[in-house]
């Protein structure tokens, strides 16, 4: 390579130069090449993506089980955080209790008409037994 930039350049420094950057740019080539062909290989200076995934995985599950990290040192919103979550979990559980209610007290209501709607036409005879018993008396 540097004799060709030589030949080239007229100049020994324009040369040298150019035989440089030529050099910087193959090298510069040749380490994008060997990172696209194991781009997840394990290396020290690489970001720690398993570490990094952990780390998250582990502070979601503990915002999810109803801690935030922000109150760790605060304990009196601690405490606050806590009751408004057990303040908020009861009013859902009063909720769910109404509905369950709500929908008991309607299905009693329809076990009752069917009940009534059994005992009339266990008492009261239908119109085809009615025109059966007609025709029977008729023979």
């Amino acid at each position: 390579v540097p004799f060709m930039m030589e030949q080239y350049a007229d100049n020994a420094v324009i040369g040298c130069l150019l035989t440089f950057a030529t050099v910087v740019c193959l090298a510069g080539l040749h380490e994008v090449s060997r990172e696209l062909e194991n781009p997840f290989r394990n290396v020290p200076n690489d970001i720690p993506l398993c570490t990094l995934l952990a780390m998250y995985n582990e502070s979601l599950i503990t915002m999810c089980s109803g801690y935030h990290p922000d109150f760790y040192w605060k304990e009196e919103s601690h405490s606050a955080g806590a009751v408004t979550m057990e303040k908020k979990k009861k009013e859902k559980e009063k909720k769910s209790l109404q509905v369950l209610e709500g929908m008991v007290f309607t299905q009693a209501e329809e076990i009752r008409q069917l009940r009534e709607l059994i005992e009339k036409s266990r008492t009261e005879p239908s119109q085809e037994q009615e025109e059966v018993d007609i025709d029977r008396s008729s023979s």
